[in-house]
């Protein structure tokens, strides 16, 4: 069930910390300018979810592999963001539960600790990571969000050094995400 979720991992490590993901989509779009999110940014529109994603970040969706889909978009330099889709009933805290598990079986000596967040109307529950691996710090987030179309969890992973420079771009790439999913009706 996590290997979707999980798939970006093939990637370089990173570690995982806190985002604050709110606020609208283009107030953090012009410091994601500076990252490489051109004028024009990619739009992902498939399997009933939509969001935006720098133009030159790679995607990889694994819309064939079953049950949870998972779609990842991966920067140049490896840091990356990815979101699973779920049923609008998945227990919030089992699956974010779940990736914090999966995380602690590849990275034995990881910090966590649990987090809740406000996405505008909707409220998102999770984890601030830490780990290291090949002598690299890293930080991510996982967080899952529950709208009346699914529940979506939330990854998003980059380099301690390079964490900071992302969390503007992995803030915009969410609130599109959360704002594709109708945020008239979101649930709270």
């Amino acid at each position: 069930m996590l290997a979707p979720l999980l798939f970006a991992f093939g990637h370089v490590c990173y570690h995982i910390t806190s985002a604050t993901i709110s606020g609208t989509l283009w107030n953090t779009v012009y410091e994601a300018l500076a990252l490489g999110w051109n004028e024009m940014p990619a739009l992902y529109e498939q399997l009933g979810i939509r969001f935006e994603y720098p133009d030159n970040w790679v995607l990889d969706a694994s819309e064939d592999q079953g049950s949870p889909a998972s779609i990842a978009v991966t920067s140049p330099s490896g840091a990356f963001w990815s979101v699973s889709i779920h049923p609008a009933d998945e227990d919030l805290a089992a699956l974010v539960d779940q990736v914090l598990a999966a995380l602690h079986d590849v990275y034995q000596d990881l910090d966590a600790e649990a987090i809740s967040q406000d996405f505008g109307p909707c409220e998102s529950i999770g984890y601030d990571v830490d780990f290291y691996c090949l002598d690299l710090t890293s930080s991510a987030m996982i967080r899952a969000v529950r709208t009346p179309q699914g529940t979506y969890v939330v990854l998003c992973q980059a380099e301690d050094q390079d964490y900071q420079r992302f969390e503007p771009v992995f803030q915009a790439i969410t609130t599109s995400l959360l704002r594709g999913a109708t945020a008239d009706s979101m649930i709270r």
